[in-house]
């Protein structure tokens, strides 16, 4: 009796110790690859451990200000809503896309001007639970195998699969790395339905996804399809309906995830239907993306060729991986089939970035042109894994294996060695040799390591010794993974540039403050808090959304494509996937309630990172002054009019004119409903003159009429004009044309009657396209007069919040109420309490029609398929708790019997 309580005693606590070990060991996967990249940042310089920060392209001008915008969740909209995006729009796509990510909210701890430090530990944490969920993947594995390898290769992998060059060079785009922390456990979960018929952890993992990073989604999902097929194959005895019966549970819980998130993915879906999906998107007619010869690149650590088109995947991952990769199909204990699955399945992954047509299928028929094979980490993934597959049959590996790798790769480095044009370093090389030899050093006195050793008469087992040289070679590859994540932190910096911490800092400090004084001034004046604000400058076209103020600005993946286009033709600067408030005209800023206009001619030139760009530094004479703060000027808009107005009915007469401002011109007559130049247009050779020499084109502009002064300069639809020329007014420059953010209708000053003004435009004239520039002068009279008017016959707000505007308005004699908000399906229009139908003008904004006299207005916002999504998402959990406690009942009956 005493004896079997000893053995129970015995068993329980190996038992205890095997989950405290594991718990160390799972809580290692976590930990390393977070403090190794933690480390790297701190040794790159990055705050706030340095002078740099995270911010690099996506980071800085979507990711960052996203994150800074959930603070402002509220009044300036909600998850399917946002007043700061471009004129008020659908905002559920941006959150799909940006911000489900659980982790996200965690950005909520940290002050805006605080927010580069706040993601550079956002980072490591994903980083460090990519680690978790392959560390438990691989735990998962190591006990159903029941493999007698030290369990410290399961760190050491998740280590490898954490720091892949992925996650390195793709962190800029922070929420494509849920996918990478999901797919372990979703393979896990596919394992474990196949092995064990169990599909809890794959429903789970699937809805995780889903609504973490949908985009990715699709690109994992159809990697497990494929996965799935494999781990079918590996599983001895099954019959065909036990097949089938595994095919309809996965399908099942593919379904499943996708209606337990149908209340983010079905109003997302209707989202893109507003931007990429159906619009123009970027072409590649090649048959291939690369010489296939260049992915021998990726086997050399440090490896980076950018992030465009025309470059090879990142593959690299540590060389152990390719060390056991490779060993993998050289061990005879594991079946021929399963190596021909390894092969074919890797194979058909890197054929996949090298052909085109297939590379367009895994992006969702939308092949990027930017950030290229963004489902490569798939690819890794199954390097890793099959490496630690090959890593639980240490053993069996053979020393003759080990040589032959190594003379391979040796070959492999002196050819790069001695061809320093293909773009390889020597520093590179040294590294990877040193890594090489290091690896297999240790390898090898593994392999030699005996399981025990006789000393003196007493046999000890070697599992300490052996369990030391496996931490030696965790050390060894940490040590790796940190340089080759430095080396492609500085090919990101090189080719792109990470911004500095400080001028973030200031920058997003600055314009807090006078965002605040702008509010300030409203309550002060009486205003409803109902009002945009546009900048003469900008670090980027998020700043609406990050700052939490109305924009007209907005740049995503998540773009509503006609508001863009109406934009443009009305003379903003818009490109593909961004709009800007560059461009805007006092009409402009009327006619879309823009209360406040901000300018400063210093910050442009006083940023020595050149990030922020200026497009109107002058003085806005025919604004109100508010105040200058650290050197920005704030100005208040005295033609400012309320989001909705009653104009004439004549709407459905409006013609795009020849340039910009004559469309600014129709469309202000389309609202009076009369035929006047609001913007007079000056003739060449009487009211401005054109002298050209070899460098310079100037514009001496006698002005007719008092007022401002705005002028167009078309780069012509190739782009014709040479980019970033110097302009000068009154032998002062001004600002750059041809770039992107000038490629708009341009504020010359205000100037009175006779006065003269020169224009100079400081390019090679040959190269210079001129015949489509125009000047216009705004007739200041005529302009008040209109504002006037419509102003007797603007809403009065009552209320507004996300989504929501209530307010009273007399509409006279007028039937049709004109608004500066983009037109979406998902707006609903009451007048007096019943709805009537919203119409779009020109594809851009809503407008509705109304009967003669005062009546009460109310707009309110419903993302298309909020409703759908949410009802099928709870009939989803309904079902899903019905199951489950289906299952507990019939599972208690059982064990009561």
């Amino acid at each position: 009796m005493e004896r079997s309580i000893e053995i129970g005693s015995m068993i329980t606590a190996g038992k205890t110790y095997r989950k405290s070990y594991t718990a160390f060991l799972l809580t290692a996967c976590f930990l390393l690859p977070a403090l190794i990249m933690l480390v790297t940042y701190a040794c790159y310089g990055m705050a706030p451990f340095g002078e740099n920060s995270v911010l690099i392209m996506d980071m800085s001008n979507q990711y960052c200000e996203f994150y800074c915008g959930l603070k402002h969740i509220g009044k300036m909209g909600d998850l399917f809503f946002s007043w700061s995006k471009a004129l008020g729009g659908n905002y559920i796509g941006v959150f799909a896309y940006y911000l489900s990510s659980p982790l996200s909210i965690l950005t909520l701890l940290c002050p805006n001007t605080e927010m580069p430090i706040c993601l550079l530990y956002l980072t490591c944490l994903k980083i460090g639970l990519c680690g978790l969920t392959f560390g438990i993947l691989l735990n998962k594995r190591h006990q159903r195998k029941g493999c007698g390898t030290n369990r410290i290769y399961i760190v050491l992998f998740s280590v490898c699969y954490a720091m892949m060059s992925y996650n390195i060079v793709y962190s800029l785009s922070l929420m494509w790395i849920d996918a990478v922390i999901w797919l372990p456990l979703i393979i896990l979960g596919t394992e474990t339905l196949v092995h064990e018929g169990r599909w809890g952890l794959l429903l789970a993992s699937f809805t995780g996804i889903f609504i973490s990073t949908y985009y990715l989604s699709y690109m994992a999902g159809v990697f497990t399809c494929i996965y799935l097929l494999y781990a079918i194959g590996g599983r001895r005895g099954l019959t065909k309906k036990g097949v089938f019966k595994i095919l309809l549970r996965f399908a099942g819980s593919a379904v499943g995830a996708a209606a337990l998130g149908a209340w983010l993915l079905l109003p997302t879906f209707y989202s893109l239907l507003q931007g990429k999906i159906g619009g123009e998107n970027y072409q590649n007619n090649n048959v291939t993306n690369y010489n296939l010869l260049d992915l021998f690149k990726k086997l050399i650590i440090g490896t980076y060729d950018g992030i465009i088109i025309r470059v090879t995947p990142f593959l690299y991952c540590g060389i152990l991986v390719f060390i056991f990769f490779f060993a993998f199909f050289f061990i005879k204990s594991i079946s021929p089939d399963r190596k021909i699955g390894i092969f074919l399945i890797v194979a058909f992954l890197l054929l996949s970035t090298f052909f085109v047509r297939v590379d367009w299928a895994w992006h969702i028929f939308q092949l990027p042109n930017w950030f290229p094979y963004r489902y490569s980490f798939v690819i890794s993934f199954m390097l890793v894994l099959t490496a630690a597959n090959a890593c639980m049959h240490f053993r069996e590996i053979s020393r003759v294996y080990y040589c032959f790798f190594t003379i391979l790769m040796m070959s492999v480095y002196i050819v790069f060695f001695l061809k320093p044009q293909l773009g390889i370093t020597k520093q590179q090389i040294r590294y990877s040799v040193v890594f090489l030899i290091t690896a297999m050093g240790l390898l090898l006195l593994l392999k030699y390591i005996p399981d025990s050793a006789k000393i003196g008469k007493l046999r000890m087992r070697t599992y300490g010794l052996r369990g030391a040289v496996w931490i030696l070679i965790l050390c060894m590859t940490s040590v790796e993974l940190s340089i080759h994540a430095d080396y492609l932190l500085h090919g990101l910096d090189n080719e792109h540039g990470f911004e500095s911490y400080d001028g973030y800092y200031q920058y997003k400090k600055r314009m807090e403050e006078l965002v605040k004084i702008a509010e300030e001034d409203d309550a002060r004046t009486g205003g409803s808090g109902f009002y945009r604000i546009v900048q003469g400058f900008q670090r980027n076209y998020n700043e609406g959304i990050g700052l939490g103020y109305q924009s007209i600005s907005h740049y995503s993946s998540a773009y509503n494509r006609h508001i863009n286009s109406f934009l443009h033709k009305l003379g903003f600067a818009q490109i593909y996937l961004w709009s800007s408030n560059s461009g805007s005209t006092l009409m402009t800023d009327a006619l879309f309630s823009v209360k406040y206009v901000m300018t400063d001619k210093e910050i442009a030139p006083n940023d020595p990172e050149q990030k922020i760009v200026t497009w109107n530094p002058l003085p806005m004479d025919p604004y109100d002054r508010v105040q200058k703060y650290d050197g920005t000027f704030l100005y208040r808009n005295p033609y400012v009019l309320a989001p909705c107005y009653a104009v004439s009915g004549q709407l459905d007469q409006f013609e795009w004119g020849e340039d910009p401002l004559e469309s600014q011109n129709h469309l202000m007559n389309a609202l009076m409903g009369d035929d006047t130049d609001y913007f007079i247009k000056l003739q060449k050779g009487t009211e401005y003159l054109e002298n050209k020499t070899a460098q310079t084109t100037t514009y001496l502009i006698t002005m007719p009429y008092s007022g401002p002064l705005y002028a167009y300069f078309p780069k012509g639809t190739g782009g014709e004009s040479p980019p970033e020329t110097p302009l000068s007014i009154n032998n002062e420059y001004q600002l750059d044309l041809y770039i992107n953010e000038t490629d708009c209708t341009l504020y010359m000053g205000t100037y009175e009657k006779g006065e003269v003004v020169s224009i100079t435009i400081e390019a090679d004239t040959e190269l210079l396209k001129t015949s489509d520039n125009v000047f216009y002068v705004l007739d200041l009279p005529a302009f008040s007069n209109a504002v006037s008017h419509l102003r007797a016959h603007q809403i009065e707000i009552s209320d507004w919040g996300a989504g929501y505007i209530k307010g009273r308005i007399d509409a006279g004699e007028y039937r049709t109420v004109f608004t500066g908000i983009t037109y979406d399906k998902g707006w609903r229009v009451y007048v007096d309490g019943k709805e009537t139908e919203g119409r779009a003008f020109e594809d851009g904004l809503l407008y509705f029609e109304i009967e003669p006299g005062a009546h009460e207005i109310e707009l309110r916002y419903t993302a298309q398929g909020k409703r759908a999504g949410f009802a099928i998402s709870a009939v989803s959990v309904a079902v899903l708790i019905g199951s489950v406690t289906v299952r507990l009942v019939r599972r208690k009956r059982r064990a009561a019997v």
